[in-house]
């Protein structure tokens, strides 16, 4: 699909076309299609004319992919605001120096279908934040803010964090202002007030989203989803879809609740259909979804159940990177990005910094050193300065930047003396880095990481 462009629409091949192209069993194939069909970038088309059609990604499967990975590993909310923060304003930084009229037109008609409804939502704000985050024409940037909201709010959807003091009509107007303030500014290009403004907007945010674990005399999230589910219509208005990815954020705060016990039994497959008060079909559907994430596995027979797995990070990681090629992120725009998201992680490297996180930091240089190819695994010390500020977060949209320029960069810069050339050079950025980082200078660590990014223009397509 990336190789012919995304062609949404276009028929890749039949069933028999496909088997025969990469030689495998109908099963295989098919449970390959049921993979694909979840990310949402194609669906088998049955009947005369048919075969694996082409279409869009679902974005709502990534923001999934990525809020099953950080559920198992624990990310807490204020994890998530703290990476929140530093993404919303660097895209605004970017639609300052670029104000896309048409974008900020859509914005402003955003705002005002909102400030004339009679109640505005948390989830209408997120979408508005995710507006805001589009203006600085960055996908990435965009993804990322769009998924941390997503994430946030499906906490407290699913009773695992709270809005306090719980949002009312005049916060969530407040909040309509602060959006209104940054379009605004970003018209004007004025780049202070507009951060200025998204400082205000992030601290409110941040400020008000607590996690319920911490609030004295929280109740339990209700099982069974026959009541109003997270949208707020009732289960059974709900298509087959949608219940299936409630079923699936049901489980995965079953999982988390229970401390994702690796290798354990959750329930069978009856017990399952009893606590939510869904279908077989439902059911099966909604574990299909968190089976394609790693996040649990079927075992049929006696003792049998759900059982709890470890979830594929490089799989939710790939999933993204999809997206955003579907996207077309440019080198141009993997390096904005990158300098945003970077640029915060290693400043909460420096200001957090530990003994274990520095001596992990200069074995990866180590490895470099030794193997002498720095350009071929430089997402090894990339991912360990993510790693070293202690927000898993960071670490998880580090992988999926990773993947992306690795697919970008220049193919004669990929062996040779030109590999070994581009090498020295990374290994020597990477090493000035890590000492700012040791030193607990976050301002010095931060100035050569974004130089290390400037002079790896010339590397990328």
């Amino acid at each position: 699909m990336v190789a012919q462009g995304w062609p949404v629409g276009a028929v890749l091949g039949s069933e028999t076309e496909l088997l025969e192209r990469f030689g495998v069993s109908r099963a295989v194939l098919r449970e390959a299609v049921r993979i694909v069909e979840h990310t949402g970038v194609a669906r088998m088309r049955r009947g005369p004319g048919g075969g694996l059609v082409v279409t869009e990604p679902n974005r709502g499967a990534v923001v999934a992919a990525l809020g099953v990975w950080l559920s198992y590993v624990g990310a807490t909310v204020d994890e998530l605001m703290a990476v929140r923060q530093p993404l919303l304003a660097g895209a605004v930084r970017l639609a300052v120096s670029r104000r896309d009229r048409p974008a900020l037109r859509l914005l402003e008609a955003r705002l005002e279908e909102a400030e004339g409804r009679p109640v505005v939502t948390a989830r209408d704000l997120a979408d508005l934040e995710g507006r805001v985050a589009s203006l600085g024409a960055n996908p990435a940037l965009t993804l990322f803010v769009e998924a941390i909201g997503d994430l946030a709010l499906n906490r407290v959807d699913l009773g695992h964090a709270v809005i306090e003091p719980a949002l009312t009509d005049e916060t969530a107007r407040r909040q309509l202002l602060g959006y209104r303030a940054v379009a605004e500014a970003v018209a004007r290009r004025d780049a202070s007030a507009a951060d200025e403004a998204v400082q205000l907007l992030s601290g409110r945010a941040r400020g008000g989203l607590r996690e319920r674990s911490a609030r004295p005399g929280a109740q339990p999230r209700p099982a069974r989803l026959a009541g109003p589910g997270p949208e707020g219509a009732p289960a059974a208005e709900a298509t087959p879809d949608k219940l299936a990815e409630r079923v699936a954020r049901a489980l995965r705060a079953d999982i988390e609740e229970a401390g994702w016990p690796v290798g354990s039994v959750i329930g069978s497959e009856t017990e399952l259909i009893d606590r939510y008060g869904v279908s077989r079909a439902i059911l099966r559907e909604g574990v299909r979804i968190l089976e394609h994430h790693g996040a649990v596995r079927t075992k049929r027979g006696p003792r049998g159940g759900l059982i709890v797995t470890r979830p594929d990070s490089g799989a939710i990681a790939r999933s993204a990177r999809i997206f955003l090629e579907y996207e077309q992120v440019t080198a141009a725009q993997l390096i904005e990005a990158r300098a945003v998201l970077e640029g915060a992680a290693v400043r909460a490297a420096a200001e957090r910094r530990t003994p274990a996180a520095a001596a992990e930091l200069r074995a990866a240089l180590d490895a470099e050193g030794r193997f002498h190819d720095a350009a071929l695994r430089f997402p090894a010390v990339h991912r360990g300065l993510a790693d070293a500020g202690g927000n898993r977060v960071f670490g998880l949209f580090v992988d999926v930047m990773m993947g992306l320029v690795a697919g970008h960069t220049r193919p004669e810069r990929r062996s040779g003396e030109s590999l070994v050339a581009l090498s020295l050079e990374v290994h020597r950025a990477h090493r000035q880095i890590v000492e700012a980082v040791a030193e607990g200078d976050a301002d010095l660590a931060e100035r050569r990481l974004l130089r290390h990014l400037r002079a790896s223009v010339d590397v990328l397509d």
